[in-house]
């Protein structure tokens, strides 16, 4: 992102001629870097990167390759402007996807910033009719968080959390659809509730 300005002369066994007309140049700004996505959810994130000195705008790629051979619609090339962050939408729950960036200006356009790599969240899980409920217990159950790691479980008795079961305040039960809640009391109202995790966060 500099301006450089260069002229010619020619020369011979005669001697050297003048100058010729002056001729100016813009080289390109350096790669930005780009920072890691904010904002992560089901169907998005933000892209985010460093400025590069005197870039006009950038250009962001989103793959779901590392390759950046598959490009999500509407994200190859994309022309952002100014702005250091940009809204990746429309996404699959779940997905893994990469980003990158580049700065251009007059003289042209940078080379490729780093690679981020980002997983979106599963989907939010559905959560069914406890099963073998006693005295004491009951089994809760849900369905597929679209490819999620594990399941976070609350028990409460009341319907906003608050009163949380010792031992089911955001229990990590793992990868599985059902989980055994015992130690309860007799003819009393519980609530369940379930979020899912990946490596991009919590449903």
């Amino acid at each position: 992102s500099t301006t450089y300005y260069y002229r010619i002369r020619a020369y011979s066994g005669g001697g050297t001629s003048g100058n010729s007309n002056a001729t100016t140049v813009l080289t390109t700004p350096g790669p930005p870097l780009a920072t890691p996505a904010t904002g992560v959810s089901t169907t998005g994130f933000s892209a985010n990167w460093n400025a590069s000195a005197g870039a006009a705008g950038y250009y962001l790629d989103v793959s779901t390759d590392a390759g950046f051979t598959a490009f999500v619609s509407g994200f190859h090339n994309r022309d952002v402007g100014s702005v250091l962050t940009c809204a990746a939408g429309v996404l699959s729950p779940y997905t893994r996807y990469y980003y990158r960036v580049r700065a251009y200006n007059a003289g042209g356009t940078s080379g490729h910033s780093n690679t981020v790599e980002i997983f979106t969240i599963p989907d939010t899980p559905v959560a069914g009719a406890a099963t073998a409920v006693t005295d004491t217990g009951f089994a809760a159950n849900w369905s597929d968080g679209s490819g999620a790691a594990g399941y976070y479980v609350d028990v409460s008795t009341d319907a906003g959390f608050t009163a949380l079961v010792s031992g089911f305040n955001n229990r990590d039960v793992g990868n599985v659809f059902t989980c055994s809640v015992t130690g309860l009391s007799a003819s009393t109202t519980y609530y369940y509730r379930i979020r899912a995790y990946s490596g991009g966060g919590t449903s």
